[in-house]
């Protein structure tokens, strides 16, 4: 019992976890305010989620800003390129809603299966652009692929995010802890998808970053 109440124990153990996702959550809010930055705020989440809450390396704001400038230009050129997808779609589907005909109706289901596609692949986009270093084409073909591969794997981080992104806009003061926690939840999916993926340890890996890199 001694142990568990001890500074380096289970409580304040378990207590400083809550602490970061908190604190995580509330960054991760205040850098998607710009709309555009969501991109590099959720790459930046979820390199945090794993490197300092799962595996307890480093700080949470020193490695959010480390992560979300070196993945900025790229995360808004995603996150641009999304949000044009998402007003596309917006316009399609108010356009066949117009009218009650089987042309609407299969546009319909063939609208609603590109959506899965992409939300499928976005889920793994960010997380994947904090834990590879590829060409930008490169990362979002091997989204697009691990996310069908895996598709078992992808039926339950889709949901958990849409889920948590639903409840985020309904209530927005669940965006002071549901970013981080529901960011921690996929990540135990995500890094095993990851894990098989990984590069070699000498290769494009920092050496400060090998001891916790690998390690899940």
């Amino acid at each position: 019992m001694r142990g568990f109440f001890s500074l380096e124990g289970g409580l304040f153990n378990g207590m400083g976890k809550i602490v970061d996702i908190v604190l995580v959550s509330i960054i991760w809010t205040f850098f998607c305010m710009p709309v555009i930055t969501i991109g590099p705020a959720t790459t930046a989440l979820y390199y945090v989620t794993t490197k300092v809450i799962r595996k307890e390396r480093g700080y949470v704001f020193q490695e959010f800003w480390k992560c979300f400038k070196q993945n900025f230009l790229t995360g808004i050129i995603y996150t641009g390129i999304l949000l044009v997808i998402g007003f596309v779609m917006y316009f399609n589907f108010n356009v066949i809603n117009v009218k009650d005909t089987k042309v609407n109706l299969v546009l319909f289901y063939i609208y609603w299966m590109f959506l899965f596609v992409i939300g499928s692949a976005t889920v793994y986009l960010f997380p994947l652009l904090s834990r590879f270093t590829l060409k930008r084409m490169e990362l979002v073909k091997m989204a697009l692929f691990v996310s069908m591969k895996h598709l078992p794997n992808t039926l339950i981080v889709l949901p958990l995010t849409v889920v948590a992104g639903v409840c985020m806009m309904s209530a927005p003061l669940l965006t002071s802890f549901l970013p981080g926690l529901c960011c921690l939840l996929c990540s135990f999916r995500l890094e095993k998808v990851f894990k098989k993926y990984l590069p070699t340890p000498d290769e494009n890996i920092p050496e400060d970053e090998l001891e916790w890199y690998y390690t899940f």
